[in-house]
């Protein structure tokens, strides 16, 4: 994110951008984290995918903690929010997956791509 606010001259202007994970800057965070080297402020609003390899055990206390916005006022800075700090990991993981889902899937676009193709299936040879 420096990098870029740099290469495109930014200065002291506030930057936001949304593609990294890690939202940010949070009141516990190293401020020169969030500064770019020409002196552009950085602002992230990270991420609405849950991915439990990034969070911490306590729900909503990850900067990777999905749910995050950033809120630009006509005046002040940029304020990040978590929107979804209040939820647990089970309201966000997703579904477990039964490991059965993947071999249908698979079978069926098996069949899916012999139906297309005209063929019935396995042949036996003799």
């Amino acid at each position: 994110m420096g990098e870029v606010a740099a290469r495109l001259e930014l200065a002291d202007a506030y930057v936001v951008f949304g593609h990294t994970h890690r939202a940010g800057p949070f009141p516990d965070d190293q401020p020169a984290e969030w500064f770019g080297r020409a002196g552009a402020r950085l602002v992230n609003c990270g991420s609405w995918t849950y991915s439990r390899f990034f969070l911490d055990d306590a729900a909503g206390v990850s900067p990777y903690w999905p749910g995050t916005a950033v809120l630009v006022d006509e005046d002040g800075p940029p304020r990040v929010l978590s929107l979804l700090a209040d939820r647990t990991h089970a309201q966000l993981a997703p579904p477990p997956r039964s490991p059965h889902s993947k071999m249908a899937a698979a079978a069926s676009a098996r069949e899916g791509g012999l139906a297309a193709s005209g063929e019935r299936g396995p042949r036996r040879v003799a």
